[in-house]
């Protein structure tokens, strides 16, 4: 899955020239308490997609899986690295303000998510 993606950039930010919006996703890992319960694991992320697996019963009590597939420009799973996230999303970002210019990195997410 993501962790064999290559973590680049996929273009240089130049936000001179290139004005743009970039939305990134990070799948957390699973807490303890989720792996305890041995809680179903339902998303998947694979270079630019989020997969959200939802479990559902049919009428006749046929078990089955929903696929509810979001895209991305990048999408990192559970086992991608701070740093290596640092390198690929926000260190471009930091070359163009350093260089003059204008760029925000917004992160968000739940408490304790892993934002920081």
């Amino acid at each position: 899955p993501g962790a064999d993606r290559k973590l680049a950039p996929r273009g240089r930010v130049d936000s001179f020239s290139n004005p743009r919006v970039e939305v990134v996703v990070r799948k957390r890992p699973r807490s303890r308490q989720e792996l305890e319960a041995q809680a179903y694991d339902v998303l998947e992320c694979t270079g630019t997609t989020c997969s959200v697996l939802e479990p559902k019963v049919k009428v006749d009590l046929t078990r089955f899986v929903d696929r509810h597939v979001f895209t991305f420009d990048a999408c990192f799973d559970e086992d991608t690295s701070n740093q290596g996230l640092y390198q690929a999303c926000v260190q471009p970002l930091v070359q163009a303000a350093v260089s003059g210019g204008k760029c925000t990195c917004f992160a968000y997410g739940q408490t304790g998510s892993g934002k920081t």
